[in-house]
C-alpha cells in the first residue's frame, strides 16, 4: 500500500504542477538532507480516518439497519493495511526489530518450558 500511496502523490503532485521533479529521491533511497521522520504518517491518517468513518458509521446506525454494518466492516477491514503499515513503522526502530532480541528471548522461552539447559 506505500508504494500505491508514493506512486498516487507522485502523479498528483506531476498533475498539478506542484513539483517539477515527477519522482524524487527519498531519504531512504538517495541519502537525502531532509530529515526522515515517522515514515508512515500518511498511512497512519489514511487507516485512522477509515476506522473513524466505521465507528460512525456503526454508531450512528440508529434504525439497525443491517448493509450499513456490512459497510462499516468493510471500511474497517480496508483500514488494516495503513494500520498496519504504521504500526510496522513504528516498531522499526525498537528493540523489537532486532534479531537478538527474538534471539534471545526464545532462548528464554524454551528454558521456561524445561526444552532447553
Amino acid at each position: 500500500m506505500s508504494v500505491q500511496w508514493t506512486i498516487a502523490k507522485a502523479v498528483a503532485h506531476a498533475s498539478i504542477g506542484r513539483d517539477q521533479r515527477q519522482f524524487h529521491r527519498t531519504a531512504k533511497g538517495g541519502h537525502g538532507n531532509r530529515k526522515v521522520g515517522f515514515s508512515a504518517s500518511w498511512e497512519a491518517v489514511l487507516g485512522g480516518l477509515l476506522a473513524a468513518g466505521a465507528t460512525i458509521v456503526s454508531v450512528t446506525n440508529y434504525d439497525q439497519i443491517r448493509e450499513n454494518y456490512f459497510f462499516a466492516a468493510a471500511l474497517l477491514v480496508q483500514s488494516l493495511p495503513f494500520l498496519s503499515a504504521a504500526a510496522i513503522a513504528a516498531l522499526e526502530g525498537s528493540r523489537l526489530d532486532q534479531w537478538r532480541y527474538w534471539q534471545r528471548l526464545g532462548i528464554r522461552l524454551s528454558k521456561l518450558a524445561g526444552i532447553a539447559h
